[in-house]
């Protein structure tokens, strides 16, 4: 997978992709603090956990190194942050790539 080559064209539209999905997540992030009931203390500890979950989730996953981004697209796309056709323009090689990943 890391062996593809990426053009000036792919990788504007890598990026741009790659930052929409993860302003999508973060948007999510902030919905689900907004509906989270703090009742008492513990509460405050469990919203805490969430958060450094998520935090630890979200490094792991958003590397942006041109070896890494067909996986994480994939995985994007399977979590529901991205669409295959925000992609488009991507090689065929990397895109029939993509959706081999979406189907594991």
């Amino acid at each position: 997978m890391n062996g593809f080559r990426w053009s000036k064209a792919e990788k504007i539209i890598a990026k741009e992709a790659f930052n929409n999905a993860y302003q999508r997540e973060c948007n999510n992030i902030i919905k689900e603090i907004k509906e989270y009931k703090l009742k008492n203390p513990e509460d405050i500890w469990s919203l805490s956990k969430m958060l450094k979950e998520r935090e630890k989730e979200i490094n792991n996953i958003y590397d942006y190194r041109y070896s890494q981004l067909i996986f994480i697209f994939g995985i994007l796309i399977k979590r529901g942050f991205l669409s295959i056709d925000e992609l488009d323009g991507l090689s065929g090689d990397k895109i029939e790539q993509i959706k081999k990943l979406m189907s594991l």
